[in-house]
């Protein structure tokens, strides 16, 4: 056998087998009470409206939204520990305010390598409909604005003098970072992409002075939803124009990638969230709301194509009793690597003449067909004979491949965020990989993973993807090593070429 060391910037890795959890699917009961925190209200007297959740190299998680009183919206941040309690060393007691403005809101939240966070959203001088502008800020680890980012820690953008907003963020691999932005009120809504540089200002390198704007025509009303980063390198995006649904595609430049769809774009025929695999399919979720509700999926293929090996020539539906007529009741996806899906939705119950909703999330398989998991729903007021409404915003997962949802629950008496935490369906335990000709080894480890080949087998290429698909660069292997660095905390796949074409996988975690 020849043997294939691979030094890593890993703290160590282990190995993933493909055996499920007993309890997957279900409240992991060592985190809050019995699996679930409901955070106090952020300020007292404001109602919070819970957007983004985001995991940190340590597992810790930090989560973003805003919290709203009369003729005021305070943008907020909040930190849990491993177990659920609130992380006293980030901003005051585990929780940072954003109030120099009346009215500021976070959509998004990423995380970076080192443990700062970045978010963005809309922020205004005053609650007037005028004057919102789209803006970014970066947090250090104790919760203290970074202030090498942007203008003490902002970015702040006015596209129009009326809405202006963004509403998604990603970190590209060199550390700039890609938005999704809406500007102008109604009809005039337009759709906007925005490079920053990692030290937060516009990228001019990008579109015109860092900015791309009518991405989905040439006028008003666009709408947008989602944006990704394509293994190709690429930007996936989500949105409206024309009076349809429409996914566009382009570069680093700004410019149009032609071979994808017509000329760039693509028509689906429902969708709010979007996310691209590791094989480079792109899978658009949305929902019907006229008639039965229902959820859909549709699957692309790299080039925009309909996938018709999915669900029914490329497209899955789901209904269940209680999916009803409300607008936006899904939340925000997690998309497995190995192209396994959950979305939560708002499930409506009657009681005492009352109409309520439960918290649920649908478990699917990366055909598009539910998994054995299913649906599971859960009422997780403390009090069951009061009246709430719950709704799951965004479910995520962290580095040991458990899953949280996050999301809202009204009472009668406030609007307060919730982290559910439950067990994921993959075994994360340590183990020797055999894989055919290949044997990985040791599991776990500290800084090197060992190959050992059969004396027939020769390496071709490695590559490695994150838990949402998304390729992570990595220099050129040459005698036998990688060296790698700055690589957060989480579940990634390892690929593996031969020179005889053969590709083998393996499901890692950065612990």
């Amino acid at each position: 056998m020849k043997k294939i060391i691979l030094n890593s910037f890993m703290s160590f890795i282990i190995i993933l087998g493909c055996k499920a959890y007993a309890q997957m699917g279900t409240l992991d009961s060592n985190f809050g009470n019995n699996g679930v925190v409901i955070s106090p209200v952020m300020q007292t007297g404001l109602g919070d409206v819970p957007r983004a959740i985001t995991v940190l190299q340590n597992n810790k998680l930090v989560t973003a939204g805003y919290s709203i009183g009369t003729n005021l919206y305070h943008a907020y941040l909040a930190k849990y520990n491993t177990d659920g309690t609130m992380d006293t060393t980030f901003g005051d007691g585990g929780k940072v305010i954003s109030n120099e403005s009346f009215f500021t809101q976070y959509y998004d939240i990423i995380a970076e390598p080192d443990g700062k966070v970045v978010v963005c959203g809309i922020k205004s001088n005053s609650f007037s409909s005028q004057g919102h502008d789209s803006f970014v800020a970066r947090y250090l680890a104790n919760g203290s604005l970074d202030s090498s980012f942007g203008t003490g820690g902002y970015f702040t953008m006015a596209l129009s003098t009326s809405t202006d907003y963004i509403f998604r963020i990603v970190r590209l691999s060199d550390g700039r970072y890609i938005t999704l932005a809406r500007y102008g009120s109604g009809a005039a809504g337009i759709a906007a992409l925005m490079m920053l540089t990692s030290n937060g200002n516009l990228d001019s390198s990008f579109g015109n002075g860092g900015i791309k704007t009518h991405l989905f025509g040439n006028a008003g009303p666009q709408g947008a939803t989602d944006l990704d980063c394509s293994n190709d390198g690429n930007i996936l995006v989500l949105g409206g124009g024309d009076g349809v649904i429409k996914m566009a595609k382009f570069n680093l430049s700004g410019n149009t990638v032609t071979n994808f769809g017509s000329n760039g774009t693509v028509v689906v025929p429902t969708g709010r969230h979007m996310r691209e695999l590791t094989d480079g399919t792109i899978l658009v979720l949305g929902e019907i709301v006229t008639g039965p509700v229902q959820m859909t999926a549709h699957k692309f293929l790299p080039n925009g194509v309909i996938d018709t090996s999915f669900g029914s020539n490329g497209t899955s539906t789901y209904s269940a009793t209680g999916m009803t007529n409300v607008s936006g009741f899904a939340s925000r996806p997690l998309l497995y690597p190995d192209g396994r899906f959950m979305r939560g939705w708002r499930h409506t119950i009657v009681m005492n003449d009352e109409t309520e909703h439960k918290t649920a999330i649908t478990w699917f398989n990366a055909d598009g067909s539910v998994s054995n998991i299913g649906e599971t729903i859960h009422d997780i007021n403390p009090n069951p004979n009061e009246f709430s409404s719950q709704m799951p915003e965004h479910i995520i997962m962290d580095g040991n491949g458990d899953v949280f949802s996050l999301g809202y629950i009204d009472t009668p008496n406030e609007s307060k965020q919730f982290v559910m935490k439950f067990k994921g369906d993959m075994n994360l335990g340590t183990q020797e990989l055999n894989v055919s000709s290949i044997k990985v080894y040791p599991n776990p480890f500290t800084d090197k993973i060992n190959f050992d080949l059969e004396d027939s087998v020769s390496i071709n290429s490695i590559e490695l993807f994150d838990s949402l698909g998304k390729k992570v660069s990595i220099p050129n292997w040459e005698n036998n090593q990688i060296q790698l660095a700055g690589l957060a905390l989480g579940l990634y796949i390892l690929k593996v070429s031969t020179m005889d074409n053969q590709q083998f996988s393996f499901k890692v975690i950065k612990k």
